[in-house]
Formats: C-alpha cells, structure tokens, sequence
C-alpha cells in the first residue's frame, strides 16, 4: 500500500530513475521537464524520510534504502499493469480512447503512444484527431480516456497535467515581405489577416491568438476556418 501523500508518478518517476541512472533520461521516459522530475523525485524522499539516490556524481547510483525500495516499486507497477489488463480485458474495454489535435501526429503523439504500447502491450489504443473542445466534450461524456489539450479549460470535472510546452508559428507565403525580417513580432502582423481555427473548433486557442493580439497593441483581421483538428 502506498503512504499519505505517495502517488503513482512518484513510483514511476523512481523506477525510471533507477533503471536509467540518469536524470534526464528518466524525465523524458516519464514524460516530465528535468526540473519537475527532479521535484517528483524530492517530494518522494521526503515522504519516505530517507534519501534514495546519490547525485554526487553523473551517474546515478542508489542509495542502501533506494535499492531496498526499488523492488517494492518495480513489482507495484508491475501488478498495477496485471491488474489494469485483466480488468478491462473482463470488462470488454482492453483499449485505451486517445484524443489529439491533427498536429500533434508529428512527433509527439507517436513518441506517446509507442511508449504506452511498451508499458502496456496488452491493451489497445483507439486514436481520435479532434480539436481540444471537441475532445472535451467527448471526455464529459465519457468517450475519450484521455486527451492532448492546448491551455487548461478548468473543467473541475477533468484532471489536467501539464505535458509539453509549444511555441506558435506564424505562415507565410514565401515571397511575403515579412519573410525578409530576422524576427518578427507579433505587432508585424497587424495590418495582415490571420486564418484561425473557429470558435466552434477551437474556442480557447481562437480567444488566446486574439488575446494576445489585443496586448500587443492591435485588433488582427481574422479569418476562420472549419476542418480537422489542429
């Protein structure tokens, strides 16, 4: 049994650690920045009141304790991963229901889910391209397991962990004049028209483009567009 205030991540953040003996190498393998990974790795060590790992040098090696608990991790996630199996399997559901934006098929979502086909190779994944509203929708109704969402929508309903950082890319024609400059700001594109998702697509990363417009000094010209997730 897990103590107060030990989670799953902080098991699965310490067998990866272990089993890599690298800090970064074990934050990629459980999908967190180093810093948070780092942080996951401290609050278990508190919890425990001991430490289980030695940092002193750049390879990471275990502690007395940390070999001691290592065990106990690896056959928690073991039974965890038994258990999961067999229970969708007997419920008929031994498939996971993914939601993602079009973009995110080059590179991340792959990457995720050939690392979820490791983990998890008895259990199947049904892949849904929708818009984060759309996967939103279909997660209330209890269609979708899990989605990959732009920005939190503080649904209290739905639990949201914070997985990966984007930057937002402006698209020009090749011979725009813009094209020309070093680095363009955004107060660049105030006399062009931007073609943005619809609200009905994509509410919250419509409103955030414009928001960040409105601070940067200019109300752009839209134009929206209806189609697959993005």
């Amino acid at each position: 049994m897990l103590q107060h205030g030990m989670e799953l991540r902080h098991v699965r953040a310490f067998v990866a650690v272990a089993e890599e003996r690298n800090f970064t190498r074990a934050a990629a393998r459980v999908f967190l920045s180093q810093p948070a990974f780092s942080r996951v790795i401290q609050q278990l060590e508190g919890e425990l009141g001991t430490r289980l790992l030695d940092r002193t040098s750049r390879v990471v090696t275990l502690t007395d304790a940390g070999r001691a608990f290592l065990q106990h991790a690896q056959n928690v996630l073991t039974e965890l991963e038994l258990a999961t199996s067999e229970l969708l399997s007997a419920a008929g559901q031994a498939k996971l229901r993914v939601g993602f934006p079009q973009y995110a098929t080059y590179g991340l979502i792959p990457e995720v889910l050939a690392k979820f086909a490791d983990l998890f190779p008895t259990l199947g994944v049904e892949q849904h391209e929708l818009f984060s509203d759309q996967q939103l929708t279909k997660l209330l109704a209890n269609e979708l397991d899990i989605g990959f969402v732009r920005t939190p929508h503080h649904q209290p309903e739905i639990e949201y962990l914070p997985f990966v950082t984007e930057e937002v890319w402006a698209m020009l024609p090749e011979d725009h004049p813009l094209t020309a400059q070093a680095e363009l700001r955004l107060i660049d594109l105030r006399n062009e028209r931007l073609l943005l998702p619809s609200r009905t697509l994509s509410a919250r990363f419509h409103d955030y483009v414009l928001s960040c417009c409105r601070q940067a000094g200019f109300v752009p010209q839209v134009l929206t567009m209806e189609g697959k997730a993005a």
